[in-house]
């Protein structure tokens, strides 16, 4: 079994929103993070987005998410 290591950073605050191999942990992380933000980042994402890792999306939120 295969096992990916995930990060996820705020581009704009420099800030590292989630690092580890635990997707459903990412998932959460990134939810949350998203839900603290401002609402015009909260707009551009929507939960399924997050869900999805649909980086299009989170990349207008400011938010890269890296996975190996």
């Amino acid at each position: 079994m295969t096992t990916y290591f995930f990060e996820a950073n705020d581009v704009e605050n420099d800030q590292c929103i989630y690092f580890g191999s635990n997707r459903e942990q990412l998932i959460h992380e990134l939810t949350t993070y998203i839900k603290s933000q401002p609402i015009h980042k909260q707009n551009v994402v929507s939960e399924k987005d997050i869900e999805n890792l649909n980086s299009s999306k989170l990349d207008l939120a400011g938010i890269e998410v890296f996975f190996q």
